[in-house]
């Protein structure tokens, strides 16, 4: 149940979180609340540190770079635009072949289209950043807390514009659900999902405020959200990983990312002491960010694809199994014979009729149980009749 809160600030802030439809899957009811919390304040603190601090200069962003840079910015909107063309070519068939009215009307197909779109939307967003900044159309700031160090730090400001809007989409994708049964999107991981978009902003912030003491707040709670985030994230990764054939992989698939988003950490620190270079550092962003997408689009097919695959033949197996059950409870005689004349069929009306059970009649070649004036007909029906 969503809290009741004064008008204020703090509703208008509360209006924006992410509140669980029914059905959704709450396994940390503590830590998604934490996690609500903790997108507060890193609002709060983004909001006061744009209004109480200056930012630090911006300058073109390949320029005097490392010369391989737009290489590996070329590389990761190439993949990235694969990537669009696979989520798009889905899209296109399910369309072309007449078959989005079906993906509308089924809610596990439904889902699929959804997260579809999604993709499409995600990778149509990436490639245009990528290829933006590979054509150097844009401008970057300097990291003034890695100068603040004597290190030197490149903050490509469109690469954090994609991570605040997409890194809960591609996380909200891990922890999607089936649809609850009234056609409502469920999710298992929205908290944390949008937590994890919102401190990607001060994480920016972090780099280029020009105030020490801001700088190191806004890393801190940045670390903090992340952990908070973690937390459910992992725990949603050991629930998901038992429910059915699908959950190991897409358990895997999200604790890669979680992982990966920790390493993200790490190495958005090092330049700051001079550990490692800023080319490095954008490097391991340019082929972290492809494979997160790539990697998430790959858990799509592998899991709901997988599973709709099963699902549909569930549900198949079940509707044989009722069409059996219908014939062998009808009212009437119903009988079938295969290919070569021989009974393969005998319901329970028959059985009264002719006082032979099932065991008895399957096999039996159906003439010879015809009087003799009936059996020259019957052999000329039956060879008549289709085969295949």
């Amino acid at each position: 149940m969503v809290p009741k809160v004064e008008p204020g600030v703090l509703s208008m802030l509360w209006a924006v979180l992410p509140q669980h439809v029914p059905g959704d899957v709450v396994l940390t009811p503590i830590a998604s609340k934490l996690n609500n919390w903790c997108s507060v304040v890193c609002i709060i603190m983004a909001i006061a540190a744009h209004f109480c601090c200056d930012y630090h200069e911006t300058r073109l962003a390949v320029i005097d770079e490392d010369p391989t840079m737009p290489l590996f910015l070329c590389f990761s909107a190439t993949m990235a635009f694969y990537g669009l063309l696979l989520e798009t070519s889905l899209g296109i068939c399910i369309r072309v072949m007449g078959l989005q009215e079906g993906y509308e009307e089924d809610l596990a197909l439904r889902r699929r289209l959804r997260l579809n779109r999604k993709m499409v939307m995600e990778f149509g967003v990436l490639t245009t950043m990528y290829t933006l900044m590979a054509c150097d159309m844009q401008v970057v700031h300097k990291g003034w807390i890695a100068e603040y160090y004597g290190g030197h730090q490149i903050v490509y400001s469109f690469r954090y514009i994609e991570w605040v809007c997409f890194a809960p989409i591609v996380l909200s994708i891990s922890g999607s659900l089936d649809h609850a049964p009234d056609g409502s999107p469920r999710n298992g991981l929205m908290p944390s999902s949008l937590l994890t978009g919102i401190y990607c902003i001060i994480s920016w912030q972090a780099l280029v405020v020009t105030n020490f003491y801001w700088s190191w707040a806004l890393i801190i709670w940045a670390f903090v959200s992340f952990f908070v985030a973690s937390y459910e994230q992992f725990y949603f990764a050991l629930w998901v990983k038992d429910q059915g054939a699908s959950g190991p992989v897409r358990a895997a698939m999200l604790t890669y990312l979680v992982v990966m988003l920790g390493i993200y950490g790490v190495v958005y620190l090092l330049p700051i002491q001079g550990w490692i270079s800023a080319t490095l550092e954008n490097k391991f962003y340019c082929l972290g960010d492809v494979s997160f997408k790539i990697g998430t689009s790959v858990m799509l097919l592998a899991t709901n694809d997988l599973a709709n695959g099963t699902e549909m033949c569930r549900r198949a197996q079940a509707a044989a199994d009722d069409l059996q059950r219908l014939i062998r409870t009808a009212s009437v005689p119903i009988l079938g014979v295969d290919t070569a004349g021989h009974i393969n069929q005998w319901n329970m009306k028959t059985e009264d009729l002719t006082g032979l059970s099932g065991a008895e009649a399957m096999g039996l070649p159906l003439v010879k149980m015809l009087g003799e004036s009936s059996q020259a007909e019957a052999e000329a029906f039956l060879r008549s009749a289709p085969r295949r």
